[in-house]
Order: structure tokens, then C-alpha cells, then sequence
């Protein structure tokens, strides 16, 4: 049976790792990306939270947006755009900031509804950063 608070404490680790270019090569190269995004369609809030962060992080790096959006990654941080927990919301917006990023990556979010869940989402949330999307134009 999974730990859940070794999951926990694996993603957060992740998280602080993946604000250094160097290791997130390492994570990727080891098929620490798939549990990532494995993690971040996880039931428990605080699982998906630090995989939502850890995906914003990896995709601060413009060589590996895409990368995150062909291997299934943008479906759980879209989903988690419907979670009553700020952490949650905060964590999926970030990560949607930096993927579009990669103009390769807007035809699906457009497709995705994207923009109108985040316009959606700024008018009920008091605080989350839903218009760093603004990249989009």
C-alpha cells in the first residue's frame, strides 16, 4: 500500500529540488516526472499540492513545457482548477502560467477551455494568480 506521507514528503522534496535547472534534469532522467504527474491527480490536497508546485517549477524551464503537456500532465492541473482548497488552486494557476509559456502548448488549453475555468475561478477567488495567464496574448 502507498505511504501517503512519504509521497508527501518525496513531492515536497521534489519541489525544492526542481528550483535548480540541475536537478530537475535529474528528475526528469530518473522518471521522477510521471509520479509528479501522477501525484498531482492524488485525492489528498496536500499530495497534490506540492505536485502541482513541483510542475510549475520543472516547467519554468522552457525545454520541458511541452514535455509535461505530451506526457498527460496538464489533465490533473486543469482538474485541479475545480478544488475548494487555495493551496490547490494556487499550485494548478502557477503551473498553467508557466506552461503557457510554450505557444505549442495553447492549442489544447484553448481547446481545454482554459481561459474561461481561470476567468471562472479569479471572479470567486479572493487570492489565487489566475492572470499571470495573460501570457496567452
Amino acid at each position: 500500500k502507498d505511504d501517503l506521507k512519504l509521497q508527501r514528503a518525496c513531492c515536497n522534496a521534489f519541489a525544492n529540488l526542481c528550483t535548480n535547472e540541475d536537478n530537475i534534469e535529474g528528475v526528469i532522467s530518473n522518471g521522477g516526472l510521471d509520479t509528479i504527474i501522477r501525484f498531482a491527480g492524488s485525492s489528498d490536497d496536500e499530495l497534490r499540492t506540492a505536485a502541482l508546485h513541483t510542475l510549475a517549477n520543472i516547467a519554468n524551464n522552457p525545454n520541458l513545457r511541452r514535455m509535461i503537456v505530451e506526457r498527460g500532465g496538464f489533465d490533473p492541473v486543469l482538474d485541479n482548477l475545480g478544488s475548494s482548497q487555495v493551496v490547490v488552486l494556487r499550485g494548478a494557476s502557477s503551473a498553467i502560467a508557466n506552461l503557457a509559456l510554450e505557444q505549442l502548448n495553447h492549442p489544447e488549453m484553448l481547446e481545454r477551455g482554459t481561459v474561461e475555468k481561470l476567468v471562472l475561478l479569479a471572479r470567486k477567488c479572493k487570492v489565487c494568480y489566475c492572470f499571470s495567464l495573460l501570457l496567452f496574448v
